[in-house]
Parts: structure tokens; sequence; C-alpha cells
């Protein structure tokens, strides 16, 4: 009942996100680039895991076969990988804040790469299947597999928590003001993406814990992973829509206007020149051009913003 709960909540998320980012690339409307690759990936994985879900749970064929365990191994491989690309989203955000020193920048990266192969190592070894000839069934094993639950829970967690803490270091770095829409809007992202990983996955730390029985020891693994990725999704999503907002914002505001230099305009140059021209602004002149708010709005979002996914 909860993985068909997971199923239906996530398809029905993922076909009205569809025209934000798949549909706008496919029309042209968006320029893809390689943060979206994690996008995808988290997305993807988990709509074949929750659906493969359903299907090896309701299909007698597939419960009557020890066979089909190596389908039980891609599974969650696939469920696994969506969490990590999920954290590799926000993950992606620190990177490019950090672009500029490379030692930090590969560090983050190699984390990132870290926990990907992480999650592909855990699915393959903590997934097993036996015969149960009391009830005739095929039985998924999951106890073997709870030192790497636990281990892939908690690097999780704690790589949450470290991109939290470098993206808001990289954006006091850049000299991001607090008041900018860009830093609470990146800043309540991260604050409540860790915050969501918490309760999605101190439960399924707490119930592989227990090891109950190895239904239990998986029951939240459907719900955590379909909470994360969502929530990493509609981040992304919203963050992009920001941009564009931004941009045509910026495209429309008209350029304050200039006077005419002191140098001549047939190119002949004037007798007392100093190549300095003067600006005429609300009625004063001065050496100085009138700054630009979009200068302004420039500074505030800083060269990484379009390479943050």
């Amino acid at each position: 009942m909860v993985g068909v709960f997971s199923t239906g909540f996530y398809v029905w998320y993922w076909l009205l996100s569809l025209p934000k980012v798949e549909w706008a690339l496919l029309t042209r409307k968006m320029r893809f680039n390689w943060a979206h690759v994690s996008y995808f990936i988290a997305r993807y994985f988990h709509l074949a895991t929750v659906l493969t879900i359903i299907v090896t749970t309701n299909v007698q064929k597939i419960l009557l076969n020890c066979d089909s365990a190596a389908g039980l191994k891609v599974t969650a491989i696939l469920g696994n990988t969506a969490v990590a690309a999920a954290s590799t989203n926000l993950g992606l955000r620190a990177v490019a804040m950090w672009k500029d020193i490379r030692l930090i920048r590969l560090a983050l990266a190699i984390i990132c790469a870290v926990h990907g192969v992480f999650a592909f190592v855990m699915g393959l070894e903590s997934v097993q299947s036996k015969w149960d000839p009391t009830h005739h069934v095929c039985m998924v094993l999951t106890a073997k597999g709870q030192p790497q639950l636990l281990g892939f829970y908690t690097f999780t967690l704690v790589w949450d928590l470290i991109i939290l803490v470098f993206t808001l270091a990289g954006m006091r770095r850049q000299g991001l003001p607090s008041s900018s829409p860009l830093w609470t809007t990146v800043v309540s992202q991260g604050l409540g993406y860790v915050l969501i990983s918490c309760a999605a996955c101190i439960p399924m730390m707490i119930m592989v814990s227990l090891n109950l029985n190895n239904t239990m020891n998986v029951i939240l693994t459907a719900p955590g992973g379909t909470i994360c990725v969502i929530t990493s999704s509609a981040f992304v999503t919203s963050l992009l829509e920001m941009r564009e907002s931004d941009s045509a914002s910026l495209a429309s505001r008209p350029k304050p206007a200039r006077a005419a230099s002191l140098r001549k305009s047939d190119g002949v140059s004037h007798a007392l020149t100093t190549h300095i021209e003067l600006y005429a602004s609300e009625g004063r002149t001065s050496c100085e051009p009138e700054r630009d708010p979009a200068d302004d709005d420039a500074r505030t979002r800083p060269e990484f913003y379009a390479d943050m996914p």
C-alpha cells in the first residue's frame, strides 16, 4: 500500500513538472547544460524504481521465481542512485560557488562521485533473495545489508549538511548581499532540503536498525526516496524560473540617458580634451556615469548563477 501511494504521488508530480524542464528543452526555450544531468538521473531513475516495485510486488510469476533477483538488485541500484542524484542537485550549487578554487571544487566533486558509487555498491550488495519453502514465494533478504543501508543513509545526511555549509560560505565569499532574492532562495532551499532529508532518512535508519523483518526494513524506502527526489527537483525548477524572471526583468530595464561627449562627433580631437566624458543625469553633470540599477542586480547575481542547477 505504501509503495502504491508513493508511486501514484510521484507519477502525479512527474507529469505536472514535465513542462518546466523536459518540454522547455525539447522546444528550445531552455539551453541544456551539464547541471541538468543529475536532475534527469534523479527523476527518471526514481520513476523506474517505483514502477518496478509495483510490478515485482504484484505479479505472481515474479514472486514465485527467485531467478528475478537481478531485477531486484537493479531496482535497489536505481533507487539509491536517485537519492544520491537528488543530493547532487544541491551539491552542484556549492561546486559552482567555489569554482575559482580548484582544490575545494575538486573535493566537492569527489564527494559527489563517492556518494554515487556508494549508492551503486550498496544497491548491489544489500539485496539478496531466497526461496521460502513454507510460503512458496521468493523472499527478499535485507538483513545482511543493514550496515550498508545505515552507512548510506548516514553518508547522505552528512553530505547534505556539508553542501549547506559550503553553499553559505561560498555566497558570503562571493559578496552576495543577504537581502538579495538569490541569497534568500538558495539559503531557504538549502536549509529546507537538509531538514526534509533528515525527516526522510532518519525514519528509514530507525526501521533498518530495528530489523523487524525483511519487509519492514525497506518499507519506508520508496516514500523516503520520493520525498527527497521531489524536493530536490522542485528546488531546481524554482531556481530556473527565478533565473528566467530575473533575465526578463533586467532585459526590460531602460539604460540611463547619456549626454554628448566633449569630443567632437566628426572624429576631430578637441584642443582641450582630457579624455573625460561627461554624463548628464537629472540636471547634474558628473565625471562619473550614473550607476545603472542593472549593474547592482548583476552584482547580486554573480557569474556562478548561470551554472547553478
